[in-house]
């Protein structure tokens, strides 16, 4: 078995998080000299991130255990591998094992890492060495496309793009032309989307015909499950359907956060949408760092908020 995109995130100095969080503020503060000089990867790793020196060890490291190195950031705060689950075992002193849980089978390490004193101050922590996911919102179109009908045979009503327009005041701004153009929109997924699904939806409704761009984080497309696939498609249509001329880029792969890594180390976009839910604390320390490099690129992360009274 081989767990293919295993991501080990790298830990900034006191000293750089104490400034990263002082620059944050600032580039939100007109009076400032920062006032939204936004960073790009590269200038982010060489403020906040490992020295390079420092990264090339550790890719040597890597690479000595029998592991292969899939991609390093460009901030210089994470380095992605792959391998065995017998190599990575053998690497970071731990095991691997399988469990079942309400049911369903999944595989996790069943011990901390443990790396050589060299490598532990500046690890943050690891992702990917288990398949426990983030998930799409409870009751999130009941794992079941929802036939975009106006009105239904039971008399229940759908929502068009029109009727947000109308809902969100939108309507002045398609009428002054503003429709999105030259604007990127990262959507995060864990699953191959249904085109034909996606360019029906824009037919229906008289949108303009675009299709999405795909970035696979990763070689594993991610999940097959319906709910994943709505989830997906569900946020790829509504994207496309407020802002009609931006170019929607879908990234997914196995992990939704290792998606959202790609986004932001990548600078694919400064809008990135979200819609699934994990534990808060759990979601805090270990997305907390990456938000702060979004916000310091000028990057906007939007999470879904109220399907399940979220």
């Amino acid at each position: 078995m081989r767990l293919n995109y295993v991501t080990m995130v790298l830990k900034p100095t006191l000293v750089q998080q104490s400034d990263l969080e002082t620059l944050l503020i600032q580039q939100q503060d007109r009076s400032s000299a920062s006032y939204h000089k936004w960073l790009t990867p590269e200038q982010f790793g060489d403020q906040f991130g490992l020295a390079a020196s420092d990264i090339a060890a550790i890719e040597s490291w890597i690479e000595a255990q029998g592991l292969r190195i899939e991609d390093t950031a460009r901030g210089r705060n994470w380095i992605a591998f792959s391998g065995t689950v017998a190599q990575i075992q053998r690497a970071l002193h731990t095991e691997i094992r399988r469990f079942l849980v309400d049911g369903t089978a999944h595989y996790a390490n069943a011990t901390d890492p443990s790396l050589p004193a060299a490598l532990a101050d500046v690890v943050r922590f690891f992702r990917g060495l288990d398949d426990f996911r983030p998930e799409p919102p409870a009751g999130i179109l009941n794992g079941t496309p929802i036939p975009p009908d106006y009105t239904s045979s039971t008399g229940t009503h759908s929502m068009a793009p029109d009727d947000f327009a109308a809902i969100y005041d939108l309507t002045p701004l398609y009428q002054n032309g503003i429709y999105g153009d030259q604007q990127n929109i990262a959507v995060l997924g864990r699953a191959a989307i249904d085109l034909p699904g996606y360019q029906t939806f824009r037919s229906l409704y008289h949108l303009p015909a675009t299709t999405p761009v795909m970035h696979l984080v990763g070689a594993d497309p991610g999940s097959s499950s319906s709910s994943d696939l709505g989830e997906a498609m569900l946020d790829l249509e509504w994207a496309g359907a407020v802002a009609r001329n931006a170019t929607i880029i879908y990234v997914y792969g196995t992990d939704v956060w290792a998606a959202a890594q790609e986004s932001i180390d990548k600078n694919l976009a400064p809008v990135i949408t979200a819609s699934f839910a994990s534990c808060e604390p759990e979601s805090a320390d270990s997305l907390r760092y990456l938000a702060q490099q979004a916000n310091a690129q000028g990057i906007t992360w939007l999470v879904s908020s109220g399907d399940s009274a979220g």
